[in-house]
This record gives structure tokens, sequence and C-alpha cells, in this order.
């Protein structure tokens, strides 16, 4: 067949070839030190070959047969600002799906059902804060909960999903509005076993990372009023006041029109986060009560009022948010209501009731724990690195 055509049948990894000497081998061949360097995802070998030292690279197959070798397909590949980029990103993406892998592993061995739902939904974003993107006459969605939820209640049976998401913010070091999420739910469970399989999961992806001590270490447990008190001096309560003087005192920026949890999280992000999770992974439990999202709320004690939520920290960076999960219908819909009326208060784009997820719920949701976590900022933090873009495919 023509060189310009090529056949590829039998082809031979470079791998191999050094070892038999005979077979055909395909792959990029460029110039190193004036020599032609052949180079396929096994290996690379130098060639004796009659190109243009100063021509540009190509994709060669060259068949060897004894002494006798024959070139049956040649092109050239001029190379491209884009390409080059992610030809030198190739590593990681070869790491990062080693990584996603074990995590899948992890959870088939632990007798999880890996699902799939839709990505095209009608109601994208429960929480105020969050913002989606529109696909013709529905919207993106901004996690898979409330479709992996219909699914527990059709049958409790632990299930995962590595699930495209995205959400309408500017991109960053941290942050891509389209990403993917690792959502996992667990029936007749609560906060504790999704720390266990936190615990199981990091461990599983220790032989894969930059750090494997890290991921291997015991993970650290600590509440939100504990690492208040332990950084900043703070007894967390209901008061505004005392948050507002440490602010105050601290330079941290604030607003007449701040309410307790604006104070709490510009606080949480500036004096507390970026140390969470240095030495071991850190997990922070016991949320106010006026940030349980769709997880339940403590019974009131002394003290700050509190739910049944913990984050994952790894390096001072969120890495997932964990709920001990309401199951109640009512309490649920009170939940959208409120939120809905946050979000149309702070002028944001309000959605229907998804009446299928309420249906499944007043049906019978059984007692569950899920989380959600971020596997791009995870893999990012496995390969030893500060910024989504060095590991993405197309950052």
């Amino acid at each position: 067949m023509p060189a310009w055509i090529g056949t590829f049948r039998n082809r031979t990894p470079i791998n191999q070839f050094k070892q038999k000497g005979t077979g055909l081998i395909a792959g990029l061949a460029r110039t190193e030190h004036g020599r032609w360097v052949l180079s396929d995802e096994s290996d690379s070998i130098e060639l004796e070959i009659n190109l243009p030292t100063d021509g540009p690279a190509y994709w060669l197959a060259i068949r060897f047969e004894g002494d006798d070798s024959c070139v049956v397909f040649q092109q050239p590949a001029l190379g491209h600002s884009n390409t080059e980029a992610l030809a030198s990103r190739r590593p990681f993406h070869r790491q990062r799906a080693k990584i996603i892998d074990a995590m899948r592993h992890w959870f088939l061995q632990q007798g999880f059902l890996e699902v799939t739902t839709p990505v095209r939904v009608e109601t994208p974003a429960i929480e105020p804060y969050l913002d989606a993107l529109p696909s013709r006459d529905q919207w993106l969605r901004t996690s898979p909960e409330l479709h992996m939820k219909r699914l527990l209640a059709a049958g409790p049976e632990p299930l995962f999903q590595f699930a495209p998401s995205f959400r309408d913010e500017p991109n960053s070091k941290l942050h891509r509005s389209e990403f993917t999420m690792l959502e996992w739910y667990r029936p007749f469970a609560d906060l504790e076993h999704l720390i266990d399989d936190v615990s199981g999961l990091l461990q599983a992806i220790a032989p894969f990372s930059e750090n494997p001590t890290w991921f291997s270490a015991k993970v650290d447990v600590k509440t939100v009023q504990g690492i208040f008190l332990e950084t900043c001096g703070l007894v967390l309560d209901e008061r505004i006041d005392t948050l507002a003087a440490y602010c105050a005192q601290k330079h941290i920026h604030t607003h007449e029109s701040d309410t307790w949890d604006d104070l709490f999280f510009r606080i949480l992000l500036t004096q507390i986060e970026p140390n969470l999770g240095g030495e071991r992974p850190l997990i922070l439990r016991d949320y106010p009560a006026s940030q349980a999202a769709l997880a339940k709320v403590a019974l009131p004690g002394a003290g700050l009022h509190t739910c049944y939520r913990f984050e994952l920290y790894g390096m001072g960076v969120e890495l997932a948010n964990a709920f001990y999960e309401v199951t109640d219908p009512q309490e649920q819909l009170e939940r959208i209501r409120q939120s809905t009326a946050e979000r149309a208060a702070l002028g944001k784009e309000t959605f229907p009731l998804d009446t299928s997820f309420l249906q499944a719920l007043q049906a019978g949701l059984p007692p569950c724990a899920g989380i959600a976590l971020g596997v791009d900022r995870l893999v990012m933090l496995a390969l030893g690195q500060s910024d989504l873009a060095q590991h993405l495919h197309f950052p």
C-alpha cells in the first residue's frame, strides 16, 4: 500500500520491538541531536533513516524484516503550540486516568453500583449561591444529587457516579465552570460511614500520588467550633457582634448588610481554610445549622446550633462536602422554598420545583448519607500541583 495511505496491521509496540528486532513500528518521529527518534505510547527508538534532519516531525510507520526496512507510512506533523502543550501534559493525563481507575475500583470493591444521570435538567441548583448554565430550554446540572436520590428511593443500594458538572463561575487555579464531580450515597448510613469511605478512598489513591504518606495518613476530624477556637480564639455563638469585632481586629472587609453567615465565611476563608489539611487530610464537621442546605439539623443545645455536615480539606483546598441527608418530604420542600426565596432576594435565577424528586421523597427515601467530591482538585493534589490547568486535558 502506498506510504501516503498507510497500513498498520500487526503493529508492534516499540518496547516489544526492541526485544524482537522485527515487525512494524509506528509513531511520531522527531530529530534529537541530529538523529531521528521514533516514539509511541510504549517507548522511543533511534532510527537509521534518510529524512532531512532540519525538516518537520513526521507520523511514521516502518516495517523491519531482518536487515531490511521499508517506510509504509509518512506524513508531516507540522506541530502547533496547542498540540505541543497537550503533549507536554500527557504524563499527567496518564496519571489522572490511573487515579480515577483506582477510585472506581475501590467503589466497586465496596459493592457500590455505578450510575449515570442526565446532564441537562429542569432544576439544576437548589443552593442560593450556585449559578447554572443554560442549555436550550433546560439547564446543565450543577450536581447529580437530585437524580441520584431518586435512584436511591427506587432501591436502597449504595451508588456512585463520576459526573461532569457545570457552574457559571469564572475559571481560576481551583475553579472551572466545567468539572468532574464524584458523588456517592450510602443508604442506612450516617457521616461516620462517609468518613470511613473518605479514608479508604484516599488510601486507594496513595500508590499513584506524589505524596503517598499524606494520602495514607489517618484522617483528622475536627469540629467547626473547635477550629475557630483553636485558630482564632473565637467561641462561636449566634451573636454577629462577636464575628464583626474579630473582623475589625484582623482588618477583614465587612459591610453593614453582612449577615452572620457572611462574616463566618470571610473568617473561615481568610484565616482558617488556607491552613487546613496540610500534614494530613482533615474533615471539618458540625457546621452551623444556618448552612445545613439539605443536611439534617441537630437538636438545639448549649452553644452553636449545628447540622450533620462535614467538608474534607487537603493542603488548604476544599475537596468534598458531605451531608447526613434530609429524607422528610415536607422538610425538604420547606428547605427548597426557603432557598428559592433567598435566590430571588439575591436577584438570581429561580427554578421550578423538581416534582419527580419530591415524589421520590414521598415514596420513601431511606436514611442515607451523601458526599460530593471534586475529582479535578483531588487529582491536582495527588500530582503535587497547585493549578488545575497543570493536569486537565483542556484547561
